[in-house]
């Protein structure tokens, strides 16, 4: 059970969260102006901050005794260079089938670039989690180019491998752990992540 303090963190960033996809849904068509005040309090009420995604990709890093992860995704409504940061394990839409999520490393965005990325406006540069993958294995900005930030569906935060034997806290940017806290203390659930890669 979260403690006090961290439920009314959590409650608070739910609270921004709900605001921003009802106001997501607001700009894409999807809601009328006046049903947007219903649309914050149902996701207030009945939607969760995350998700679960599970992937075999071979850019992802193994664990030891398997391959896998189910991967427990705080949403990100809006991405900007202030939710996401460079290092942040990311979820995205697949720049050649958008309909597919594929998990990267985010290495840059516009406001934090260096060399060697060439970045324009809302563009990012993401990696494969496992460096050693030589650059025409990896499917990643090295071959399909930077990506919009706008592609980022979630932040990874929390994953499982091969039921309990493997389960740990995401290795993120330190200020998105920190702001990402209660939302693992709060909507983290082992057995469902357990059963969801099981049947993936």
């Amino acid at each position: 059970m979260a403690s006090l303090p961290t439920m009314l963190r959590y409650v608070t960033m739910k609270f921004k969260y709900s605001l921003s996809a009802a106001w997501k849904s607001y700009a894409q068509g999807q809601i009328r102006e006046t049903e947007l005040p219903a649309t914050v309090m149902q996701n207030l009420r009945h939607g969760n901050m995350t998700f679960l995604h599970t992937t075999f990709e071979k850019e992802m890093t193994k664990v030891p005794g398997g391959c896998g992860h189910t991967f427990l995704v705080r949403k990100i409504p809006s991405p900007t260079s202030r939710t996401v940061r460079a290092n942040d394990l990311v979820v995205l839409k697949d720049p050649k089938n958008p309909s597919n999520y594929i998990v990267r490393r985010l290495a840059a965005t516009k406001s934090n670039y260096t060399k060697p990325f060439v970045l324009g406006k809302n563009q990012c540069w993401v990696l494969a989690d496992k460096f050693d993958l030589e650059t025409e294995e990896a499917y990643d900005s090295r071959t399909f180019g930077p990506v919009n930030i706008n592609n980022i569906v979630g932040r990874a935060i929390y994953a499982v491998s091969i039921g309990r034997l493997y389960h740990e806290t995401v290795y993120n940017n330190l200020d998105s752990v920190i702001e990402d806290f209660p939302v693992v203390e709060v909507e983290l659930n082992i057995e469902e992540m357990e059963s969801h890669y099981k049947s993936s």
